[in-house]
């Protein structure tokens, strides 16, 4: 409905495919989703009045939904062997995403600040809790109206799901449509995206939707520059709302920034005018949910102090979070060249093709520079405007914590131009395309049926959940853990604060416990729970920290110690794994 008003009020007529249409809702949907939040939990009772007004759309306009099937049957137009591929895909992504992944953010926070957002509007000084909620990704937020929580008891994630499924039935389309070797190398570098990515895929993650959104933005330039012309909802809107789920990924605005510039240049300012209001609606709700949250405009940002709240948290601890950040991200990148064997969160091939990435990328760069050099006129402008803005956001990633995870989509994206440009306007055989697509959709069936085997491997008799509950929601961490006897809950109790209010605490991961809920300790957690304090009577009023902690408050008082387990030393150490009731958390 949006892009229709813009179209009206633009006079212009923009056309956009399947994956476009579910990026621009999300991009409009979160506006009054974050509008919402500052008054009401986001749940499903927020999702009922966008259901409502769709179906009340469709009515009105029920002579487009005939066209809308005529036009369907049109773009259809694939061989069986294709129509197979297609649905072998579709089937061994519901089989992947029907196992949900061990992620240790995930249990630690997502989890928690996912539910937050459904039982409360947003909290005043929940940072104080545990200050990595005040990093307040819109991600979190539209997975809250997504879990589906009131139907199956506890939440499911699939957004992350639903987008990393779509961007591969495009390039998977895009690779049918043409025979062109530039398709079979996105193709490649979505496999190797996929890969990489793996272990975070079937849970939750503030990296997987912006970087796998990174990709295709890059991907649909490669192969429809007019993107950058006649697309311009999309190309101003979407980069908004990527940094409002990963603030690292601010740099991709560039491509926003070109194409307001030619809309400038060609006096067409009534899209300008529409399309920086939407980006404004998106981002001005953003930085007020910040601001309740942790005091700050954007956390850890604590350079952006324009604040007294007494919710605020202390400096020094956003000081802290954000040297955490660049050093957690320095030790997993470390590890990936110098050690890859040895790393506790990523197995050998992951690091195999960790390094595999930076060296293409690497390649690809000297490419572009050699050809920059000595055929600069031949080199297309959108070639050049992609690897500026890769650059930038290589830089802003080095700078601010350089782990793959929080940048793969980008650096695939560069390994993808690169080998376009190397390989240029070669062919490919049909054939190849397709043994490539089956060979890629047996190996992640394989690959999840490794995850169910060695579940039934581990499994206590008595305490086995039937694996048939599948059919009616994904194995999670917790239905794994239950199968082999484990309790999450266990060691979790009432910890007493002020105004009869209390926080549950445990030694292990809150996952997704009861609210408030915080491990009681942990080497990153920088406001130790006896610092604080309800701001009311009501958990809704919020958290904020003692005011005796606050005056005498130490950046030295927090160190972080984490025991040694080889024989050298990183700025942080390698760490040793948590464990609870038996059950090893792995960083």
């Amino acid at each position: 409905m949006m892009s229709l008003l813009y179209d009206k009020v633009s006079g212009r007529k923009e056309a956009y495919n399947y994956i476009d249409k579910v990026l621009l809702g999300l991009c409009f949907l979160i506006i009054p989703l974050s509008l919402w939040s500052l008054w009401l939990p986001s749940n499903h009772y927020f999702l009922v009045i966008p259901f409502i007004g769709s179906i009340i759309y469709w009515i009105i306009n029920r002579a487009k939904i005939q066209q809308l099937f005529i036009e369907l049957k049109k773009g259809i137009d694939y061989s069986r062997s294709q129509i197979v591929l297609f649905l072998l895909y579709i089937l061994a992504s519901l089989f992947f995403f029907s196992w949900q992944q061990e992620v240790y953010d995930s249990a630690f926070y997502h989890f928690q600040n996912i539910r937050w957002n459904e039982e409360y509007a947003v909290v005043p000084g929940l940072a104080n809790l545990d200050d990595r909620f005040g990093f307040n990704s819109n991600y979190f937020l539209l997975s809250a109206i997504f879990s589906f929580r009131f139907i199956l008891g506890e939440a499911i994630y699939t957004l992350q799901s639903l987008i990393v499924v779509i961007i591969g039935l495009w390039v998977i389309n895009e690779l049918f449509r043409s025979s062109e070797i530039k398709r079979m190398i996105i193709f490649i570098s979505y496999v190797l995206l996929f890969g990489v990515s793996i272990y975070f895929l079937g849970n939750t993650s503030t990296d997987i939707i912006p970087n796998f959104i990174v990709f295709y933005i890059f991907a649909r330039i490669i192969l429809y520059p007019d993107l950058l012309r006649k697309n311009c909802l999309i190309g101003i809107v979407l980069p908004v709302f990527l940094l409002t789920c990963k603030l690292s990924f601010t740099p991709i605005g560039i491509i926003s920034i070109f194409i307001l510039y030619h809309l400038i240049k060609g006096r067409e300012y009534k899209p300008i005018i529409y399309t920086c209001i939407i980006g404004l609606l998106i981002i001005i709700p953003w930085l007020i949910r910040n601001v309740i949250i942790s005091g700050y405009l954007i956390y850890p940002l604590y350079q952006l102090d324009f604040f007294s709240f007494d919710w605020k948290v202390p400096i020094e601890v956003a000081m802290k979070e954000r040297d955490y950040i660049f050093e957690i991200g320095y030790y997993f990148f470390r590890i990936a060249v110098r050690y890859p064997h040895m790393s506790v969160r990523d197995p050998l091939f992951i690091n195999i093709l960790t390094d595999a990435i930076y060296l293409l990328t690497f390649s690809s760069f000297i490419l572009f520079i050699y050809l920059f050099m000595k055929k600069r006129k031949e080199i297309p402008q959108y070639i050049f405007l992609s690897y500026i803005v890769s650059f930038i956001l290589i830089i802003v990633w080095v700078t601010g914590g350089p782990d793959l995870r929080f940048v793969a989509g980008v650096l695939c994206s560069v390994v993808s131009i690169g080998g376009i440009l190397f390989f240029k306007d070669r062919g490919i055989l049909l054939s190849l395309s397709k043994s490539l697509i089956l060979i890629f959709t047996l190996s992640i069936i394989a690959w999840t049926g490794s995850r169910y085997c060695s579940l039934i491997t581990q499994i206590n008799g008595n305490n086995q959940v039937p694996l048939s509950n599948i059919l009616i929601k994904p194995c999670t961490v917790k239905d794994q853990l239950k199968a082999k006897g484990i309790d999450i809950t266990q060691g979790y109790k009432k910890y007493p604060i002020n105004n009869g209010l209390y926080i549950w605490t445990g030694p292990g991961l809150p996952f997704d416990m009861t609210l408030p809920a915080s491990i009681d300790s942990h080497y990153a957690k920088f406001i130790p729970l006896d610092q604080i304090e309800a701001r009311g009577k009501d958990i809704q009023d919020g958290f904020k920290m003692k005011e005796k902690s606050l005056t005498n408050y130490d950046l030295n008082t927090k160190s972080i110690n984490v025991p040694v387990l080889a024989g050298y030393t990183f700025p942080y150490p390698k760490f040793q794994p948590f464990t609870n009731a038996g059950f090893i958390y792995s960083f």
